[in-house]
């Protein structure tokens, strides 16, 4: 039987605002796959989640943490942050606008990224869908950020593919769907389908992501433009209304 499921990693320094991502999923989907990196046990603030299936691993995955788990080819999976909390019919509108298109060969999301030519150093030159910002119509993109996608299960990488690709999953992702001829696709949706929770800590994007070491730009540009339908726009726009509904 094919499951609704999410994937997360944490680690200590997002405890705080860990129980308020967790909430805002588990009436959504059947499990959270929860991947806790840097825990020697499972912490007791974790008892209320009846749908949590937490783990323990014997080292740090940090983000690849997401990739642990193997899902069956027909499980609707869905990556997620531990600093994002999501809006209550958040997975119905992925799951509706993603079935319009077709889940067999595309893989969908909110935060998104469609690079410029040349991809140039710090990997700045980006048009970035912005994952809190409302978008009219869906449309093909280059990237997808891993905090709020959703995939069908025949669609994740094994975790052998992703590991190494520690704090940039998100191009690794993007190059294995190149490699496997999945397309990624933004979503059109109102605002605010998910909110930061804000934890005053690092992040990836701000240690890492704004000045991408060479290795990781070689990895964008070895898919970067190279989908043929890369800023296509797809299905009906959104009227104003719609941008403004809750979801």
């Amino acid at each position: 039987m094919a499951l609704r499921r999410a994937h997360m990693a944490t680690f200590p320094a997002r405890q705080h605002v860990l129980a308020a991502a967790l909430r805002s999923l588990e009436p959504q989907v059947d499990v959270i796959h929860l991947v806790l990196n840097e825990y020697a046990e499972v912490p007791e603030l974790l008892a209320e989640f009846r749908k949590l299936a937490p783990i323990l691993p014997s080292w740090d995955f940090k983000d690849v943490g997401k990739f642990v788990t193997q899902p069956t080819p027909e499980d609707h999976v869905f990556f997620v942050d531990d600093d994002l909390c999501y809006a209550p019919g958040y997975c119905d509108w992925l799951t509706r606008q993603a079935e319009a298109v077709g889940l067999e060969q595309h893989v969908f999301g909110l935060h998104a990224r469609i690079y410029q030519y040349p991809v140039g150093a710090e990997a700045r030159s980006r048009k970035t869908l912005y994952y809190r910002h409302a978008l009219r119509q869906t449309r093909f993109v280059d990237q997808l950020g891993t905090g709020t996608v959703l995939a069908l299960g025949r669609n994740v990488p094994p975790l052998d593919y992703m590991c190494g690709s520690e704090k940039f999953v998100d191009v690794r992702y993007a190059k294995w769907c190149f490699e496997n001829q999945i397309s990624q696709i933004a979503l059109a949706r109102p605002f605010n389908m998910a909110r930061p929770l804000r934890h005053g800590g690092t992040t990836i994007y701000r240690d890492f992501t704004v000045s991408s070491p060479d290795h990781v730009l070689a990895e964008i540009r070895s898919f970067a433009g190279k989908p043929p339908r890369i800023g296509c726009r797809v299905g009906p726009r959104l009227g104003w209304f719609d941008l403004f509904r809750a979801a």
